[in-house]
């Protein structure tokens, strides 16, 4: 789109970058339970996307465990009265509600680097789409009538 629109904002225009292999990765043994089942999940998205690719297998098990843990904290959360109330009658936060929001930051760090979110997306550029390339014609020459 730069190329089309004359680059307005004058930022070089990357050539030459990496391209990963299309092989898929394989699920590390360390996931288990939730993890799993989000591994499966997401990686049905990102195929989708285009996006599913051996050399993101470390971001993908982040996002995974994030969820899984995430997933734990929510529940037991869900189980305990709140606020968490001490031996001396003093209140405080639950030690699972900090686990949650520590998994929610890490969840939007590795969806954003996945482009699982939605201003992630709108920065990606996948593969050679014969339907973009046609999109991206009619752009530059002008819809066909």
């Amino acid at each position: 789109m730069k190329v089309i629109r004359g680059n307005p904002g004058k930022q070089a225009i990357k050539h030459n970058e990496p391209k990963p292999a299309d092989r898929e990765p394989s699920m590390p043994e360390v996931l288990q339970g939730e993890a799993c089942v989000e591994w499966e999940r997401i990686n049905q998205e990102l195929r989708a996307m285009g996006c599913f690719k051996a050399s993101d297998m470390a971001v993908i098990t982040f996002y995974a465990s994030a969820w899984a843990d995430w997933n734990n904290a929510v529940k037991n959360l869900n189980k305990m009265a709140h606020p968490l109330v001490t031996r001396r009658e003093n209140t405080a936060i639950h030690p699972y509600y900090r686990i949650k929001q520590m998994a929610e930051e890490r969840l939007l760090k590795a969806a954003a680097e996945l482009g699982c979110t939605p201003s992630a997306r709108s920065r990606l550029k996948v593969g050679d789409n014969e339907a973009q390339k046609q999109l991206d014609l009619e752009l530059i020459v002008g819809k066909k009538r």
